[in-house]
């Protein structure tokens, strides 16, 4: 006999979310110093979102002039980015490539002007873009990068303990054209969230900090509605309280370095490759990963190395199976170590080496925190045990 399905819960009214976009607006914020003029954190340690507007417009740049793209792990600091931007020279660029540099410069510089209020950068061509960012002489390796010298970013920073935030609102709505497509879902991964609360905290040029609350719909999976899907597939307006994703935050860390080496600690996106519908060892395609990672790079070369805790969402018990059910199945702690080593030849080339394993022991030891280790002679048990290198000679071509 067929069980009837349950129907599906009713939609409340989401008066509550009304209120909390108000109070997040309105709220005084305590301490700190926060510039209404400006709220985009300016700082070498500022780690970039995967996939920002910043990272394309380079990445395009450098395309078009026939060079090496940006090296394939992600996320980015700026001051990485700042070292690949000096790598474009302007001068080549026709109208339109021009247009995207500025912008480029816009978005690393602060399109409203960073630090102090009285505080500016002068560009050349009249662009009018303000910010910390003042193009001058070269003082350090990372901004004397061939062929853009002259035009090298130089950062200066104020002293002391600053936080700001930016509060966005985004209102979408999903549409389809294709009348056939009767079951078309406009994927949640690239819905923006309806509220976010990034707050950026940074000491200095060297600490950066963010705590970025957001309330972001997901497919819900209401208890006793079987094939559940989303009510209101149409919008990313939570219609119910269990559309919201409880999950939050979906970026919180801290970061630490210069500009050549950097330490991240926290909750972040993470990609090693050049993937475009994700990576064989490690993609974008979870929300976020809790990970301890540390970078060393030059101008021709980088190594990354990461520990990344890869959680479980088998309950805990000692008894049942996962295909049968029966029970709980016992908790299965998993940790992923990697470490990658990417060089740059003729800078026209990037050859990306990595090495992986994961690691699913009740508890970690302090051999597993070696950066340059060989993980095969760990020799391991096999049950304890999943390793895999890849290596990648070019762009979309990965060999495992």
């Amino acid at each position: 006999m067929k069980r009837p399905r349950s129907k599906r819960p009713a939609v409340p009214s989401p008066a509550f979310l009304i209120l909390l976009v108000w109070m997040s607006f309105s709220l005084p914020i305590p301490g700190g110093t926060l510039y209404a003029e400006n709220l985009c954190a300016q700082n070498l340690q500022k780690v970039l979102p995967l996939g920002s507007e910043a990272e394309r417009l380079a990445d395009i740049l450098l395309h078009y002039q026939g060079r090496a793209r940006p090296f394939a792990s992600s996320p980015r600091s700026q001051a990485e980015l700042l070292g690949e931007i000096n790598r474009i020279d302007e001068n080549a660029l026709p109208p339109a490539g021009i247009a995207a540099y500025r912008r480029l410069r816009e978005l690393i510089a602060g399109r409203f002007g960073q630090g102090s209020p009285g505080q500016r950068a002068s560009w050349p061509s009249g662009t009018g873009s303000a910010g910390l960012y003042a193009l001058e002489k070269p003082e350090t390796p990372l901004a004397s990068i061939e062929p853009a010298k002259e035009r090298a970013f130089v950062f200066k920073q104020e002293k002391g303990l600053i936080f700001t935030i930016r509060p966005e609102l985004s209102i979408e709505g999903y549409l389809q054209t294709r009348g056939h497509e009767t079951e078309w879902e406009y994927p949640f991964k690239k819905r923006r969230p309806l509220v976010s609360l990034p707050l950026e905290l940074w000491v200095g040029n060297h600490i950066y900090g963010l705590l970025d609350l957001s309330i972001r719909k997901i497919n819900p999976v209401f208890p006793g509605v079987e094939d559940t899907v989303e009510p209101v597939p149409y919008s990313n307006l939570p219609t119910d309280i269990r559309t919201i994703d409880g999950n939050l935050p979906f970026r919180a860390f801290l970061a630490f370095g210069s500009d050549s080496w950097e330490v991240q600690f926290g909750r972040e996106r993470l990609s090693w490759g050049n993937g475009r519908t994700g990576n064989l060892i490690l993609g974008d395609n979870p929300l976020f990963y809790n990970v301890l990672r540390f970078t060393l790079r030059g101008q021709f070369l980088k190594f990354s190395t990461l520990w990344a805790n890869m959680e479980s969402y088998t309950p805990t018990g000692n008894g049942g199976n996962l295909g049968t059910g029966g029970g709980a199945v016992p908790r299965v702690e998993r940790n992923l170590l990697g470490h990658r080593l990417e060089v740059r030849l003729w800078d026209r080339i990037n050859v990306g080496l990595t090495e992986a394993v994961v690691i699913a022991t009740p508890s970690m030891e302090m051999k597993y925190l070696n950066p340059l280790m060989i993980y095969h002679s760990w020799y391991l048990e096999e049950t304890k045990l999943n390793i895999i290198a890849s290596l990648e000679p070019r762009r979309w071509l990965s060999l495992d």
